[in-house]
């Protein structure tokens, strides 16, 4: 009885303190109500993206809205998301706007952000594409990085 007791303290005391915490329970609630929502407005309007709204306190959902208009073809709309998500540092965050970079032309910037992550796969791609597009100036870039 004395052991249920204690796991049940301990329980209450761990949901207590994650409820304060910068990542906690809270905000993982908060994300997944996001979520849920985002998901019920694109089913009824598929063509309301570029009105989504981002929840507050971390860069990864509009990750996912930047990768979603990649997808889309629309370089700028997702560079407009990313841009003000740099300050942040996040691999995730970085790696997708170098792939905004590198599809609207700006490869040599691309570059040098995979470098900088040491995505020297993606820099192995990038070169082989670009060996497939005739672009020498990219292949010798893609290979120095």
């Amino acid at each position: 009885m004395k052991i249920k007791i204690s796991l049940l303290v301990i329980l209450v005391l761990f949901l207590v303190w994650s409820a304060f915490q910068p990542n906690g329970v809270l905000v993982a609630i908060q994300h997944n109500l996001w979520s849920l929502n985002q998901v019920n407005r694109l089913l009824s309007a598929p063509d309301q993206l570029n009105q989504a709204s981002l929840p507050p306190k971390t860069p990864h959902s509009a990750v996912l809205l930047a990768r979603q208009t990649i997808k889309e073809g629309e370089y700028r709309g997702a560079q407009d998301i990313l841009l003000p998500l740099l300050s942040y540092q996040d691999r995730a965050v970085q790696g997708t706007y170098a792939e905004v970079l590198y599809a609207s032309g700006q490869k040599t910037e691309a570059f040098s952000i995979w470098e900088n992550l040491n995505e020297t796969i993606i820099l192995e791609r990038a070169a082989n594409q670009s060996s497939g597009e005739a672009d020498d100036l990219h292949v010798l870039e893609a290979y120095r990085s």
